[in-house]
């Protein structure tokens, strides 16, 4: 317990688990990790309300033919405030960029909404939990790759320039010994 003060769900806290049907969710497994961590003097950051891969978008979301920005709305919000006060960060988006396709993944959530979908969900969990801390998170942003840096950059100030509540960046590194070089990280921190 030394080394480490804070977890992260690999799985529970993502979209097919908390919210499996339109009408519920399913906090049971989640909230034993959290209360764990409360307990044991640690803090939890949340991972993700939203993420476009394939096993982790309920089926239900899929074919979904309502309000499409209001049930994701939804979605985000009842979240962010079950977990209001006892975690403390959260991915609000992940892995939202494609490098070649004008920065932007085909994803489920952009074929329905456009770019949107990101600064709505910052919104709403900004509205549901004031004090929680809102990231966005992506992969192989930290070196070589150059023109995924550059889609980063440009998703986020845009997402400033629109005074869309954003505190911070992951940066999901997959590093092996030899690559990237620190050099290469410290720049892209930068």
């Amino acid at each position: 317990g030394q080394h480490f003060s804070q977890l992260t769900a690999g799985n529970i806290m993502k979209m097919s688990y908390l919210h499996p049907s339109e009408n519920s969710y399913t906090f049971d497994n989640a909230d034993q990790l959290v209360d764990w961590a409360l307990a044991n003097g640690k803090s939890v950051h949340g991972h993700t309300f939203i993420w476009h891969s394939d096993y982790q978008v309920p089926d239900w979301m899929k074919h979904y033919s309502g309000d499409f920005a209001a049930m994701l709305d939804d979605h985000v919000t009842t979240i962010a405030n079950h977990f209001e006060d006892r975690v403390v960060s959260w991915d609000v988006v992940n892995e939202v960029i494609d490098e070649n396709n004008n920065c932007w993944r085909n994803s489920l959530f952009y074929q329905r909404l456009g770019p949107a979908y990101v600064a709505n969900a910052f919104r709403a969990a900004r509205a549901a939990d004031p004090d929680v801390e809102l990231y966005y998170n992506d992969y192989n942003t930290e070196g070589g790759n150059s023109d995924k840096l550059d889609c980063l950059l440009s998703l986020i100030d845009a997402l400033l320039a629109d005074n869309v509540p954003i505190d911070g960046v992951g940066f999901q590194m997959h590093v092996q010994i030899d690559w990237p070089s620190t050099s290469a990280i410290a720049s892209a921190f930068q």
